[in-house]
């Protein structure tokens, strides 16, 4: 009895499930068949790969690190290059030389950290910033001694100065070296004590900016052996279709002889002798006094 009872009751559900089923499906077939309705819209695409190889390797978490130190590395680590731009380039050689002051820095792009100078230091640099720049007015913007006591304070961002003879003093003046950074072509300041119209600029360190008006060629050429940067034209690159640089100039630039703006003697006796004792590092390259090329 009761599985007569259970029988009765499936099958008069199941009759009435199925005709629900005969009613939905006609009504589904009136609406498609509708032309004032639009069309359903198409099936999203089927995306392959998008969850990258199916073996990803380990996962390794992400650490922080020591946020000061990192910070330090990227402004002031030269990782030993000190020893390329002042033994070879011969760059604070060249700074003096050339009487390349910090109106020149500025106008090569080069930015200075107003923070890491003294106070006395920053409201002497604002006073002179408000006049016209000339040498009568601007005494500091136009001296070679401000150029070397920038950098000497590690003030110019992206060249940094290391205490090299180890006599607790900076003095890049003096023998001491200095290299470059990252900061060089990754820092730039806020502008707010100072912008030079198309090139570097005085105030807070912004770190990690791009230095779009930096003029590294100028810097290069700073150097009182600028040919020392020759050798990197040997290098072939892939993005230079796998040949050198040389190869693609065939001949380099003319050097342009240097005017000297600063009395020899203005030039301390170290700096004057390693101008004079270094020889070229560009052995690879044929050189005469007005051209250099590649050797064939």
């Amino acid at each position: 009895m009761h599985k007569t009872f259970f029988r009765r009751e499936f099958l008069q559900g199941f009759s009435l499930s199925a005709a629900v089923a005969v009613l939905l499906s006609g009504c589904s077939g009136s609406s498609n068949s509708n032309p004032d309705l639009p069309p359903p819209p198409p099936p999203p695409p089927v995306v392959t790969g998008s969850n990258g190889p199916a073996n990803q390797g380990t996962f390794v978490v992400h650490r922080a690190g020591n946020v000061v130190n990192g910070k330090t590395v990227f402004r002031f680590e030269t990782f030993g290059n000190e020893r390329f731009w002042t033994d070879a380039i011969r760059l604070p050689q060249g700074i003096l030389a050339t009487n390349f002051t910090p109106i020149k820095a500025l106008q090569a792009g080069l930015s200075v950290d107003i923070e890491a100078l003294p106070l006395a230091t920053q409201q002497a640099i604002a006073a002179e910033l408000a006049t016209d720049l000339s040498p009568a007015r601007a005494p500091l913007l136009n001296s070679v001694a401000t150029t070397v006591a920038l950098i000497n304070a590690n003030a110019v961002i992206g060249i940094a100065a290391k205490d090299s003879n180890g006599n607790g003093t900076i003095d890049v003046g003096a023998g001491d070296k200095a290299g470059a950074t990252c900061a060089l072509c990754h820092t730039i300041t806020d502008n707010s004590v100072f912008q030079m119209p198309g090139g570097g600029s005085i105030g807070k360190r912004l770190d990690g900016r791009a230095a779009h008006n930096l003029n590294f060629g100028a810097l290069v050429a700073l150097g009182t052996n600028s040919r020392a940067y020759y050798p990197v034209l040997q290098l072939a690159l892939t993005a230079n279709g796998g040949t050198t640089l040389a190869a693609r100039r065939r001949v380099l630039p003319k050097l342009q002889p240097k005017q000297r703006s600063t009395p020899t003697s203005a030039i301390p006796r170290s700096i004057r002798s390693a101008r004079s004792t270094t020889p070229s590092t560009a052995t690879a390259i044929r050189c005469t006094t007005r051209r250099c090329s590649a050797p064939t």
